[in-house]
């Protein structure tokens, strides 16, 4: 980690409200968990999922628990996310399938790449793939439960999240919107930010607050109120859940979250 603020950060920072910080695995102890892993929050818990090796561990931080979810099924797995507090979706080599009630359910066959990405929202679960130096992502139809192709780009996705109507994704430095038409066969592709020179590696909105996290390897910014600003002296693979922002940072080979992430956003944003 680099010691030192830069200039701009330290004048963002005045006078705004402290971030909670609290480290919540480090590289020495014996969770298992390798930075820059699939991660993914449990919805309204203190629960945090995330693979580690060939297993999906569960960690209840309120009861200091570890729980071994899977085992060799999670061998081919690519990602992960939480659909609600009570199904994680894997997404492996062979397709998307459900964790429910201690069982791993087989659900959507697709072929994803080993970059592939998968992210839910309230209504909504996407999944982004690369091939051949293009991208696709595809859609889970919430009438026929079935995934569609959505979009096919020229470059690879980087970093995908549900968000409203649609998705936000990422190519090399620049967010876009992905925006459902209504039939949910298409979509406008809408740009929201770049950050010139630096590349994506993570996004993680929050829809509550109207705020977006971006995350570059080494740094963590955020956009609100059509603002891009910096937010944290650490990068890599972020997630948002309830208040808290997670960062899994390759550099310091641990995840930290900052609760009550929204009112130090707010503040570096203005009015």
């Amino acid at each position: 980690m680099r010691p030192l603020l830069p200039a701009l950060l330290l004048g963002a920072l005045a006078g705004c409200a402290a971030p909670s910080v609290k480290v919540v695995f480090s590289g020495t102890d014996a969770s298992g968990f390798t930075a820059g892993a699939p991660f993914a929050p449990r919805p309204a818990t203190r629960d945090i999922a995330y693979l580690s090796g060939a297993e999906v561990l569960l960690v209840n931080r309120a009861k200091a628990r570890l729980d071994h979810l899977l085992l060799d099924d999670a061998s081919g797995m690519v990602d992960l996310t939480f659909r609600s507090a009570d199904e994680l979706l894997v997404l492996n080599q062979g397709g998307v399938d459900v964790y429910f009630a201690g069982k791993l359910i087989r659900g959507w066959p697709l072929d994803p790449s080993a970059d592939g990405l998968i992210a839910a929202g309230r209504d909504s679960v996407w999944v982004a793939t690369n091939r051949e130096g293009q991208g696709r992502v595809l859609a889970l139809d919430p009438a026929s439960q079935e995934f569609s192709l959505i979009a096919e780009f020229d470059k690879p996705v980087k970093a995908l999240a549900a968000g409203p109507q649609g998705c936000y994704l990422a190519f090399d430095d620049s967010v876009f919107r992905l925006v459902l038409a209504k039939d949910r066969r298409s979509a406008d592709l809408v740009f929201v930010l770049a950050l010139p020179g630096e590349t994506i590696r993570s996004i993680a909105p929050d829809l509550a607050h109207d705020i977006l996290y971006v995350a570059t390897p080494t740094d963590t910014w955020l956009y609100a109120k059509g603002r891009v600003r910096p937010f944290h002296l650490l990068g890599g693979v972020i997630r948002y859940d309830g208040e808290t922002l997670f960062i899994s940072s390759e550099t310091t080979g641990s995840l930290i979250g900052i609760e009550q992430a929204h009112r130090v956003a707010q503040d570096l944003a203005g009015d």
